[in-house]
C-alpha cells in the first residue's frame, strides 16, 4: 500500500500530481492549450483506468477514476474555445 498510492497519484490525470507535472511540462514548452490538452488527456486515461478496474472488479478505484474523468470533462466545457492556427 505504501508504493501503490504514490504511484498511483503519478497518473496523468490533471487533479492528481502526475495531470499537473503534465500541464507544468507542457506549459514550460510553450504549448498554448496546455490545460486543455492535459484535461484531454487526463478523460481519456481516467475513462480507461475506471474500465480497466471495474472489469478487474475493484469498485473504489473505478468510482475513483470515473469521477476523476468527469472532473476532466467538466473541466473542458468550462474552458475558452480553441485558438485558430490562422
Amino acid at each position: 500500500m505504501n508504493i501503490m498510492w504514490p504511484l498511483l497519484n503519478l497518473v496523468p490525470v490533471p487533479p492528481l500530481d502526475g495531470g499537473q507535472m503534465v500541464r507544468e511540462g507542457m506549459e514550460t514548452f510553450g504549448v498554448d492549450d496546455a490545460a486543455r490538452i492535459s484535461s484531454m488527456l487526463g478523460l481519456v486515461v481516467g475513462g480507461g483506468l475506471a474500465y480497466l478496474a471495474y472489469t478487474r472488479g475493484d469498485q473504489f478505484l473505478g468510482i475513483m477514476f470515473a469521477m476523476l474523468a468527469v472532473g476532466c470533462y467538466q473541466q473542458l466545457q468550462q474552458s475558452p474555445p480553441w485558438r485558430r492556427w490562422n
